[in-house]
């Protein structure tokens, strides 16, 4: 028989054929599988003409099998088992789970999203994995492609076919070290421009790039600030800062975090800088996985605002 064959046949009748095998009789298929008689009928002549064997003749108390039958009892079994199992919902037992969760970002989404799940994650799937792999020009391709779970990113355009999830919005301020001058100059928590200006800053370009949001900003008023040291890491960054008479611009979050755990003062930047928005991104066909699922939840609790 060719595939295109199977096309004429109504498969979901097996399992009219595994019941008859069971129960002996069309009325105890009926009620099993919530099917009228008449339907049971029905079903027992296409299997008829699907092998071409009668398969159930009348026996004492209903049908009994046809030898054809028997033979091709537990290879419908089979059959019916398996097709069974593979349009039933998907389970995922956190507890024995081994997966692994491939994650793309910048070491600020390591440093603030997956830091702050770390506990939990363990704690719920505690035989799963976290795998964090670098952001780079592929993320959403590699999505697309199921080899990424999720992209943890900004809220930059990304393509149609990818779902995304704000899960905060982000500030900036800036970072320097606890016995910097600037620290005392403060007016109400934040950096006076004149000094912001007058010493030299650092900056995190995560894609190369040689100036930042805030240079822009102080282009359009006619002012500029002297970038001494570039460079691509959020987790370097204040360490450097801690040594020097830098200032640092970044995202709120990581800035109070260095200044809660290092030699760092955290102050409010002077130029005022439009606030992003933080994303998780995943593509539609795991929109539906329950693991995936269950990630994108344990994100969301712990960072949604």
């Amino acid at each position: 028989m060719r595939k295109s064959d199977l096309l004429r046949h109504n498969v979901s009748h097996l399992v009219v054929f595994q019941s008859l095998l069971q129960t002996g009789n069309v009325t105890g298929t009926a009620s099993e599988l919530h099917m009228s008689q008449p339907a049971v009928s029905r079903a027992l002549a296409h299997l008829r003409e699907m092998f071409g064997d009668p398969l159930f003749v009348r026996a004492p108390g209903g049908v009994g099998p046809t030898d054809r039958a028997v033979q091709l009892a537990p290879r419908v079994s089979d059959l019916v088992d398996g097709l069974s199992e593979l349009i039933a919902p998907q389970d995922f037992d956190l507890l024995s789970s081994e997966r692994t969760f491939r994650i793309a970002t910048t070491d600020y989404g390591a440093g603030t999203v997956v830091l702050d799940i770390a506990k939990s994650f363990s704690e719920q799937a505690p035989r799963a994995s976290l795998e964090i792999v670098p952001f780079s020009a592929d993320v959403f391709r590699d999505l697309a492609e199921g080899r990424l779970d999720l992209v943890l990113y900004a809220d930059a355009p990304v393509p149609e076919s990818l779902q995304t999830e704000v899960l905060f919005e982000e500030t900036y301020s800036c970072l320097c070290r606890k016995n910097h001058p600037v620290v005392k100059e403060q007016r109400k928590g934040a950096i006076p421009l004149d000094s912001f200006l007058a010493w030299p800053h650092a900056l995190i370009t995560v894609f190369g790039g040689r100036f930042g949001l805030i240079d822009s900003l102080l282009k359009d008023k006619g002012l500029e600030r002297h970038i001494a040291l570039r460079l691509p890491y959020f987790s370097t960054a204040p360490l450097i800062i801690a040594q020097s008479d830098m200032l640092l611009t970044l995202p709120t979050r990581t800035a109070r975090y260095f200044a809660d755990t290092g030699n760092l003062e955290c102050l409010a930047s002077p130029v005022e800088i439009p606030k992003f928005g933080y994303i998780q991104v995943w593509h539609k066909r795991t929109e539906l996985d329950p693991a995936a699922m269950w990630l994108r939840a344990l994100i969301r609790d712990c960072h949604q605002t």
